[in-house]
């Protein structure tokens, strides 16, 4: 049982994360409503650390879709081809993606070098904590992607159907 218990953390822990930063949102939010407009004593803090939470949902959740394969696509035009020729496309799109994401966090580092010096106003945390939130993301989704391509990759060469009811909805 704790394996189980381990692998569901691990392989939901941006799930995890991200309902916890929603309801410290929430929680802070609320208590800066409170304080602001009923006793007219608003923290200073309050926007600027529920902004970055923000940033930090948004990434996650980005991660989440990817995970489950359900980001906005188009199928239209997909639905016609065969199913042999749409694991070759999907093994394709999934390829670009980890090559996009690979781009992101390379990307990443001169941008934290930049940014390393700069810190929010009324907190004094480095801006670079915030944009943590990409390449996490990013390292989460490549790690998915990588799998997929993997198990797509090893279907296809040994002529397996590779299951795309899931991709085409």
């Amino acid at each position: 049982m704790g394996k189980d218990r381990l692998k569901n953390l691990l392989l939901n822990g941006d799930l995890y994360c991200g309902v916890l930063l929603l309801l410290s949102v929430l929680v802070i939010t609320s208590l800066q409503v409170i304080l602001r407009y009923v006793f007219s004593f608003p923290l200073p803090w309050p926007e600027e650390v529920t902004t970055s939470m923000l940033v930090w949902i948004t990434f996650l959740g980005g991660s989440i879709v990817a995970r489950r394969e359900e980001h906005i696509k188009v199928t239209y035009f997909v639905e016609f081809l065969p199913k042999r020729v749409l694991g070759w496309l999907f093994l394709l799109l999934d390829i670009l993606i980890a090559c996009f994401l690979i781009a992101i966090l390379v990307g990443c580092v001169p941008v934290f070098k930049k940014l390393r010096l700069i810190l929010l106003p009324a907190t004094q945390i480095s801006i670079n904590w915030v944009f943590a939130s990409v390449p996490l993301a990013a390292f989460i989704m490549l790690l998915y992607y990588l799998s997929s391509i993997w198990n797509q990759l090893r279907r296809l060469v040994r002529g397996e159907e590779v299951p795309l009811e899931h991709r085409l909805h």
